[in-house]
């Protein structure tokens, strides 16, 4: 299996490749990899960590001369990819809002993208974490899970960042929305706890999922639309 049109950097350790990205910004041609065995310093949302030992698949890409508002519509395409190469794998994986993947209640993947603008130029950075051979944290036992985990297999490294930036190229933007829709219809319905940018909390019911990365939440109050970005589940 190959990736085409890919730059591929591949370094055994460093503490993020997202800020790797982000220092070589200028020096990275666009569609370019940076994937890392281990991460010592790995970023999740906001100032969450992400632990990132050997054995999981930890990865940045770079993209060029894209619009602010293009951002979204590849965390869509990200998330949609990943749930669909752990399908190939038959494990039962769905999208939680707005970028995370679980299976059943447990994460096995987060997804994490930044609009970066350095003079006309605006660059997506998109950080993917897999959990795929590694140990889980004995703290997060109960909240994280792998794909070694769920199949009583470990798997090729390579070969799964191959199936997913694949599975990322061959995606129509056409249907991805449908798609995205179809990996995260768990979560309509479902009661959910919301916190907002300002550390507001935001108690409902989840009521629909929009194409631009919107949630409608039915509180006591009524309902409420927010955007993607601007809460915590």
């Amino acid at each position: 299996m190959k990736m085409n049109d890919w730059n591929i950097i591949h370094i055994d350790e460093m503490n993020s490749t997202m800020d790797y990205v982000r220092t070589h910004l200028s020096e990275l041609p666009n569609r370019s990899i940076v994937w890392a065995d281990i991460q010592h310093r790995g970023r999740g949302r906001g100032k969450n960590t992400w632990l990132s030992p050997t054995g999981g698949l930890w990865f940045s890409t770079l993209f060029k001369n894209k619009g602010v508002s293009d951002a979204w519509h590849i965390t869509m395409a990200f998330s949609v990819a990943v749930v669909s190469t752990l399908k190939m794998h038959s494990v039962d994986a769905w999208i939680k809002w707005p970028n995370d993947v679980y299976v059943k209640n447990k994460k096995i993947a987060g997804i994490l993208v930044e609009n970066v603008i350095k003079g006309n130029q605006i660059s997506q950075i998109v950080g993917i974490g897999l959990n795929v051979n590694n140990d889980i944290d004995e703290t997060l036992e109960d909240k994280a899970t792998s794909l070694l985990q769920q199949t009583g297999e470990r798997h090729s490294i390579k070969s799964m960042l191959t199936m997913i930036m694949n599975e990322y190229d061959s995606i129509d933007s056409k249907t991805l929305y449908e798609r995205w829709s179809q990996f995260s219809f768990r979560l309509l319905c479902t009661d959910v706890k919301l916190i907002d940018v300002k550390g507001k909390i935001h108690k409902g019911k989840v009521m629909n999922l929009f194409e631009n990365g919107s949630i409608e939440l039915k509180e006591e109050s009524g309902e409420e639309i927010f955007k993607a970005g601007s809460l915590i589940l």
